[in-house]
């Protein structure tokens, strides 16, 4: 439905849980993601760690990105 078109009876409901899970998960993620750089801090203070780092990174955003290129 266009967004200049007026909503229906009880579709505001769904947008509203919708928009509050995504809030919800966006803030978790943020917080985890700087508990995890604060923990992490030390450990990747030399070449060979981040290197390391980098490469496990790498691996799992190549394994995340499969499904999308398995649908194409």
């Amino acid at each position: 439905m266009p967004p200049s078109c007026p909503a229906k009876a009880g579709e505001g409901d769904g947008r509203f849980l919708q928009t509050l899970v995504s809030l919800l998960a966006g803030t978790a993620s943020t917080v985890v993601r700087a508990f995890l750089d604060t923990a992490l801090r030390p450990v990747l203070t030399s070449e060979r760690p981040v290197r390391a780092f980098n490469i496990l990174m790498a691996i799992l955003l190549r394994a995340s990105l499969d499904p999308v290129f398995m649908d194409a």
